[in-house]
């Protein structure tokens, strides 16, 4: 068994990170999965809606898509916080998650961003 690291909140080659629950979901309204969970996400994306990005880019949105995201959540450039921060929000509607699992429509994955200062090495999980 390898010997457990400690947390390092202000990583020092990180720029940026965060973790993501990302669901799309086909025809079925994002909607759908905020009442299933019970959970309120960061964000929804539906289709034919106009999104814009932080820069004031404007595109049109192509899928539908549920998102709870650690981003503004945590303040940490470990990326261990962030999954600390979603994962037991998962586990408390873990039955829910396998409900929407089972739906042909679903897609679902949790997504681990991590932004290099100067383009060298990362984290390892």
């Amino acid at each position: 068994m390898s010997k457990r690291v400690p947390y390092d909140d202000a990583y020092a080659t990180c720029e940026r990170t965060f973790a993501e629950l990302r669901i799309y979901t086909g025809d079925i309204s994002p909607d759908y999965v905020t009442h299933i969970l019970g959970i309120h996400p960061t964000h929804i994306v539906r289709v034919g809606e106009i999104i814009t990005n932080s820069s004031g880019r404007q595109r049109v949105g192509r899928v539908n898509g549920w998102f709870l995201s650690s981003e503004g959540n945590s303040n940490s450039l470990d990326l261990r916080r962030h999954l600390d921060w979603l994962l037991p929000q998962l586990n408390e509607n873990i039955s829910a998650l396998r409900q929407l699992q089972d739906l042909e429509e679903i897609k679902m994955s949790i997504v681990c961003i991590w932004w290099s200062k100067s383009n060298t090495g990362g984290p390892t999980l």
